[in-house]
Formats: structure tokens, C-alpha cells, sequence
């Protein structure tokens, strides 16, 4: 058992580096791929993403993983600041 969710964990960081490469390749300078149990989470460094974006990221994510879009959050992170 624990020697299973050891393998599941090293297979979900080597996805995680991959997406983070894949999602890079699309303009995004700092992007973090996190994969729990039942989910994805993924962090652009854009203050807002437009549904194509965010439909590209998803391709991405759908071609590496078996995760539904209902089980994957797309968060942009880019905070602008005034001044």
C-alpha cells in the first residue's frame, strides 16, 4: 500500500513538471500544476484568462491526464498593481 501511493505520488510530480512545461510553452512565464486525488489545480501568471486560454490549458491538461474538466480548476494569479 504505501509502497503504491509512494509510486502515485512520484507519477503525479513528473505530470505536474510536464503540464507545467506544456502550459509554459503556451506564453505563460510562471505556471504551477498541483494534482491531488480527484483534482488539478493550475496557476497562471495572468490577471485574467479568456475561455480559448483557458481551453488550451484544458487540451493540455486532457492529453497528459485522465482528469474531466469538472475536476480541473484553472486560477489566474497575476495580481496588478497601481502606481
Amino acid at each position: 500500500e504505501a509502497e503504491a501511493q509512494k509510486l502515485q505520488i512520484c507519477n503525479n510530480i513528473q505530470t505536474e513538471m510536464v503540464l507545467e512545461s506544456v502550459i509554459k510553452s503556451q506564453g505563460y512565464q510562471n505556471v504551477a500544476v498541483i494534482i491531488g486525488n480527484d483534482n488539478i489545480n493550475v496557476f497562471v501568471d495572468k490577471a485574467e484568462l479568456s475561455n480559448t486560454e483557458m481551453a488550451k490549458i484544458f487540451d493540455a491538461i486532457s492529453e497528459h491526464t485522465d482528469f474531466t474538466i469538472e475536476e480541473v480548476s484553472i486560477c489566474p494569479t497575476l495580481v496588478e498593481t497601481e502606481g
